[in-house]
């Protein structure tokens, strides 16, 4: 739940191509290392990867702290 409440969006798509909903359910069935990067993304320690559809200027923004990609 603390997560869950803590994550505004994603991208996350089950096998058939839904959206997962953000809930506690959703999170608890992700792998074991999805769930410990992912937590250390949401809580601060670890930075996300690089949207791999972000544009060269969004990523020069982000590599500059301008926004997040």
């Amino acid at each position: 739940k603390f997560l869950a409440k803590r994550v505004l969006s994603w991208d996350l798509y089950d096998r058939k191509g839904t959206v997962v909903p953000i809930d506690a359910a959703a999170i608890g069935k992700l792998t074991v290392a999805f769930y410990q990067k992912f937590t250390n993304i949401v809580l601060g320690t670890l930075a996300s990867d690089e949207d791999p559809l972000a544009s060269e200027e969004e990523k020069a923004g982000a590599a500059e702290g301008k926004f997040p990609v």
